[in-house]
């Protein structure tokens, strides 16, 4: 009775019912923005990497998130799906393949 008094305009927000409904309808649009907002941290993790390796050079970046890596015991490879809902760093692998395509085309040191 709680949410259709509500609806119909004679109702509280604080009602058990409300409460359990928005938190149903928080949960899930953060399940669903969670993704962008993510994609969008990895991205400026690339820019931060490319800013890196401009100032640094490119060897010396690879060089330093492999002792990285290597020091923390993982995130070389992890799985396409984790990544979307929960890193907000990209894998090592792909971090590492960017770096080496900048170095390959010649944009740093």
């Amino acid at each position: 009775a709680g949410v259709f008094s509500f609806i119909a305009g004679n109702g509280s927000l604080a009602t058990p019912e409300m409460i359990g409904l928005m938190t149903i309808v928080v949960s899930a649009a953060g399940f669903l923005v969670r993704p962008v907002v993510l994609t969008q941290s990895r991205r400026f993790e690339f820019e931060a990497d490319e800013f890196a390796a401009r100032k640094l050079g490119t060897r010396q970046m690879i060089g330093a998130l492999e002792r990285l890596y290597t020091a923390n015991a993982g995130g070389w490879h992890i799985d396409v799906y984790f990544t979307a809902f929960h890193a907000s760093h990209p894998p090592a692998s792909e971090r590492l393949g960017r770096l080496q395509e900048i170095e390959r085309d010649g944009l740093t040191t």
